[in-house]
């Protein structure tokens, strides 16, 4: 049972932020992170998936959209157009095949036991689809049907 959670989400291939943030979680003492997806599409994906796939402790990855496309190395014929089909490529080159595979095979969600709250459904997007834009502004009409199963 975790006590401490830390969700890291969309680190978009940024070391810098990342190393900023992995900082933060040090001071914290957590005992659990999540990391929630959309991790190497970015400027340093080598770099990133690098320090990620090498975290001590219990560490929890969920593919995010990013992790899919460029772990897949979607194209223009899975309907992007070229300028994401690019980074994708781009992305992938940067990556060795088996940071490619890690990619490839991540979780869609993770359940989390944590101490005072109880099982916790971690997501990318929704739990209908990592492709569910939950924003500030979604309705509770909207996120009904997102997360009913």
């Amino acid at each position: 049972m975790a006590k401490r959670v830390a969700a890291i989400y969309d680190i978009y291939g940024n070391d810098f932020a990342l190393d900023a943030v992995l900082k933060d979680i040090q001071k914290c003492n957590v005992d659990t992170i999540v990391v929630g997806g959309d991790l190497a599409w970015g400027p340093q994906p080598a770099l990133v998936l690098g320090r990620l796939m090498s975290l001590d402790g219990n560490v929890h990855f969920i593919k995010g959209i990013a992790d899919r496309e460029v772990g897949e190395r979607y194209g223009t014929e899975h309907g992007l157009d070229d300028g994401v089909a690019e980074v994708n490529q781009w992305c992938a080159d940067q990556l060795t095949k088996s940071q490619r595979a890690f990619l490839s095979h991540l979780q869609e969600s993770v359940t989390v036991t944590i101490d005072g709250i109880g099982d916790v459904l971690f997501v990318h997007g929704s739990p209908r689809s990592d492709e569910d834009p939950i924003r500030k502004g979604t309705t509770e009409t909207e996120i009904k049907p997102m997360i009913t199963q």
